[in-house]
């Protein structure tokens, strides 16, 4: 078929109306709904009306109170009319006068009469057609319907005598003849006789992980293909490079001197680089000083991203780990994470970048990345891409830029990136709790795990700082919980340069 044969035999034109009647901005499925029409029907325009000015600016929809103090924000998350905007050169959103007709459908009057002068489209926010619609623009008039009897699109021509009937009776809810005598949008895909579907709240990942053939379509106008996994390349691995980021006082703590201690016998790399603007001293500094594959690496503390000012030296330290990796690959790890396994295997399967999530729940985010362990090769595309997403730093939120935009970066390229659900564990509070992210309701509820036979590969003991147990060797050799007994393994590790009064 010439794709010029598409501009012939029409009667509806090629514009798409869609309403949105909430105070904020659109959720995924909505962004779903909308870019499959895109994709799928090619309009020349599409228009998202709403009663509501500036939608993209409201912060939190006053459904649920945020955690932490209101470090999360609704718009942070659900940024889906941006993405339109950019991939769709016909999209934009219009403020129109709210029409009482219908208090589900805020906008309707207006479409209703737009349709009638002008004739098009009108889609239902929440419809995802399987296949091209575009067969209904060569009929005069059409309309379809879910199982619940709400109108899920129209399509007319100008001036249609048959549309002014359906909008005379539509707005009266005398809708059973046209319902019983129109196209249905079904709840499942159970093949190509269904046309369109109803498309429930969902996020990113919930499409990413399914094998459903909803999914297979979803993945197909996504990401334009349905198998998606981290890219692998055996030729190509990560560097057994170790990375370590420190800005500020020059005294190495115990703790920490635990984790550079657990990079150099359990990780064993051939070289690790040690970032930041003072030479670590101290006691425990005195052997690994010795070591020929540990340099010390001087650079300023970053003051600035694209513009935008740095104030937490986590930030900088988040700015600084962007770049080291996105240039040279390798491992990178917090001072706060104990290794226990190598990560040899995860190498050899030549993932392009390798994470884990965070245990933290939100209120709008599904997931978030825990940033304090990562692996990448040089120029990887995961890692690319959440340098770039540090163009919308937030200076006066560490949360946004370490653990939410490489989240999102995740659900719009999920081919990037491997999850790696034993890349770390995270323990935190003086109740000792821990979050392995391989167990259900990781993120609610603590879990005990056994760091050898469930083949961890890290324990990161971030909150509070020193963590409980792990202040000094002394509190390590009296222990008798979890944590010591993971310091006593690191401490017993044999190190080349140990000398006996400091084993």
């Amino acid at each position: 078929m010439n794709a010029a044969d598409d501009l012939e035999g029409n009667f509806v034109p090629n514009t798409v109306y869609f309403s949105w009647c909430k105070r904020y901005t659109i959720p995924f499925n909505v962004y779903l709904s909308i870019l499959t029409i895109w994709r799928t029907l090619k309009p020349d325009i599409i228009v998202l009306t709403t009663i509501y000015d500036n939608i993209e600016s409201v912060i939190n929809t006053g459904e649920k109170a945020d955690p932490f103090l209101r470090r999360e924000k609704y718009n942070d998350y659900n940024m889906w009319l941006g993405l339109l905007k950019n991939a769709i050169p016909g999209f934009y959103v219009l403020t129109v006068e709210e029409t009482p007709d219908r208090d589900d459908e805020c906008t309707l009057g207006y479409i209703f009469q737009e349709l009638e002068d002008k004739g098009g489209i009108y889609f239902s926010n929440n419809v995802f057609p399987t296949s091209s619609l575009r067969l209904f623009r060569k009929r005069q008039f059409s309309l379809a319907f879910d199982k619940m009897k709400k109108l899920s699109f129209i399509f007319t021509e100008r001036k249609s005598a048959k549309f002014t009937w359906f909008k005379s009776r539509y707005l009266l809810e005398q809708n059973n003849y046209f319902v019983n005598n129109s196209t249905k949008c079904e709840n499942t895909y159970t093949g190509s006789n269904v046309i369109c579907l109803i498309v429930p709240k969902l996020f990113p990942v919930d499409v990413i992980n399914s094998i459903s053939p909803f999914a297979h379509l979803a993945k197909r106008i996504l990401y334009e293909h349905s198998d998606i996994d981290a890219q692998t390349q055996s030729e190509s691995v990560t560097p057994k490079i170790v990375h370590m980021i420190w800005y500020g006082t020059s005294n190495l703590p115990f703790q920490n001197y635990l984790s550079l201690r657990s990079v150099l016998t359990i990780l064993n790399p051939e070289k690790l680089y040690i970032h930041g603007d003072v030479t670590l001293t101290g006691y425990y500094m005195q052997n690994i000083s010795k070591d020929p594959r540990v340099i010390f690496v001087y650079r300023h503390k970053p003051q600035y991203v694209y513009g935008n000012k740095i104030k937490f030296v986590a930030a900088a330290s988040d700015v600084t780990r962007c770049d080291i990796l996105r240039r040279y690959g390798g491992i990178y790890t917090d001072w706060d994470v104990i290794w226990v396994k190598p990560v040899d295997d995860l190498i050899m399967k030549g993932y392009g970048a390798v994470v884990s999530f965070d245990i933290v729940p939100w209120t709008y985010y599904p997931n978030t990345i825990q940033a304090g362990v990562m692996m990448s090769k040089p120029k990887s595309d995961f890692i690319k891409h959440w340098q770039e997403n540090l163009k919308h730093f937030q200076t006066n939120s560490w949360w946004f830029n370490a653990i939410f935009s490489p989240y999102k970066v995740y659900e719009q390229f999920p081919d990037s990136v491997h999850i790696e659900p034993r890349l770390q564990v995270v323990c935190h509070t003086q109740k000792r709790t821990c979050h392995p992210s391989f167990k259900e309701n990781f993120k609610t509820q603590a879990k005990k795990f056994d760091w050898i036979l469930d083949r961890v590969y890290s324990v990161h003991v971030p909150w509070p700082e020193p963590f409980p147990g792990l202040e000094s060797r002394t509190s390590v050799m009296r222990g008798n919980d979890m944590f010591a007994e993971i310091g006593l393994y690191i401490l017993h590790q044999k190190y080349k340069y140990d000398d006996e009064s400091n084993s």
